[in-house]
């Protein structure tokens, strides 16, 4: 206030002293026109000239305010307009999220008729649609999602989600067909989503497209959030399942031809493993293939290092009878080396036992017996325990203790197997399609 107090002070000073200054001033303008001749003081003229100037900007002011006023009448109008339709839109969202689709839908109408045509309007249009059981509508809008540059993702999206309500609802194929080919459109605009990716994961194993299928894994996988440990863990079992079944059916069909594997066979299929064991670092049928890839490819030193940390990692007698076959020592030496990597492995006392398992197959009773001992107070002993002690009794001709071995054996709790996620069933050996249920990609190791 007082900034603005001063500055009138300054500009009535300035208007007084221009005014005086005016009327000191002496002389005389003569204007002639049309042979009229006319005289007035110079300081008057100045004076007159100004005052026209305040009245013609006044005039032009005036005249443009009249000529603007119907579209500053209809701008108002229509700022009135979008103003309760941004409301409405935004109740429409609100009542959405609330659950009430039939409230939704109402206030996506009032929207679409104050608002026109709009991405936030056909979206609220089609959401409410769809919530509220109007398949044909939100169709019909998620095509026009779809058809635009900007929402395509999320109208391909939309569309996916209700052809797969159709199908599950009516069982129709071609809904099903139709969620498919509109994931596919999604996907290929949006590489990234989990959602379209599990859509696309469950037709890829259907059509066995395993490179499809890892490719829509990777996916989820580097989008995992939310998801529990459980459906990340199974997922990475299944990425380092198909890893696998890719390399081995890769070598399959190269051996097919009676050919040794060329080199860009062997290094792919190398590379598969290893991704798999990227991915799941402890999954044996994995390492297994690997180690017999680096020993065909001459790498025994690399075929060695993967098969010892195979064993550490899970050390059950597959594992071990693996790496026995990538090194030179004898029984005796191979025995003692692998005491050593199951003393340092996380799971020790399931490395001794291996090794026990191990000399028991070779006839060194004495070498089964020392790893036996070197059982932690921790370990609670299972079925391949006693029959590892009814195998050296029988050794030691005790039939006494042999007898009571078995019968141990028979009420112990079980040692590590491959069990089918999908129907239950053990098998001592990995295979990729389960013996029982016929289920792909479903054993797992399990753990007491």
């Amino acid at each position: 206030m007082m900034f603005r107090a001063l500055l009138f002070v300054v500009l009535a000073l300035f208007i007084a002293f221009a005014a005086a200054w005016l009327a000191d001033q002496e002389g005389v303008s003569e204007i002639t026109w049309l042979g009229y001749s006319a005289q007035i003081d110079s300081s008057a003229l100045v004076v007159v000239i100004a005052l026209l100037c305040v009245v013609g900007i006044f005039v032009d002011r005036m005249v443009r305010a009249l000529v603007r006023w119907p579209s500053l009448f209809s701008q108002g109008w229509q700022a009135r307009r979008r103003i309760k339709g941004e409301a409405a839109l935004s109740m429409g969202f609100v009542a959405l999220a609330a659950g009430d689709s039939r409230a939704a839908n109402k206030q996506a109408r009032r929207a679409e008729k104050l608002l026109d045509k709009g991405v936030l309007t056909d979206l609220l249009v089609a959401q409410s649609s769809y919530a509220n059981g109007d398949k044909k509508a939100a169709s019909r809008y998620f095509q026009k999602l779809a058809a635009s540059p900007d929402t395509a993702y999320f109208g391909q999206l939309g569309l996916m989600r209700l052809h797969q309500q159709t199908a599950l609802e009516t069982g129709d194929s071609t809904s099903a067909k139709d969620a498919y080919i509109a994931a596919n459109t999604a996907f290929a605009l949006e590489p990234t989503s989990p959602e379209v990716a599990q859509v696309i994961l469950k037709e890829a194993l259907h059509n066995k497209d395993w490179a499809k299928a890892v490719e829509c894994l990777k996916v989820y996988l580097n989008h995992s959030g939310g998801q529990s440990a459980q459906e990340v863990e199974r997922s990475r079992l299944l990425y380092a399942s198909l890893s696998l079944q890719m390399a081995e059916e890769m070598i399959e069909a190269a051996r097919g031809e009676d050919k040794p594997l060329s080199k860009a066979v062997m290094q792919e299929a190398i590379a598969l493993c290893e991704q798999a064991l990227g991915e799941v670092a402890d999954f044996s049928p994995a390492s297994a293939c690997l180690v017999g890839l680096l020993s065909e490819k001459g790498d025994r030193r690399g075929a060695e290092k993967q098969a010892s940390k195979a064993f550490s990692l899970t050390p059950h007698i597959g594992n071990l009878r693996i790496l026995r076959d990538v090194r030179n020592d004898n029984d005796g030496q191979f025995i003692t080396h692998a005491m050593g990597l199951a003393a340092k492995s996380k799971q020790a006392d399931e490395g001794y036992i291996a090794v026990a398992e191990f000399a028991i197959e070779v006839g060194i009773w004495a070498s089964a017996s020392q790893a036996l001992s070197h059982l932690s107070d921790a370990f609670v002993p299972h079925n391949d325990y006693y029959r590892i002690q009814a195998a050296i009794a029988l050794g030691l001709a005790d039939e006494g203790a042999h007898q009571t071995a078995l019968e141990q054996a028979a009420i112990a709790p079980r040692a590590h197997y491959w069990s089918c996620q999908s129907c239950g069933k053990e098998a001592r050996a990995y295979h990729f399609e389960c013996d029982g249920c016929g289920a792909r990609h479903a054993q797992i190791w399990a753990r007491k």
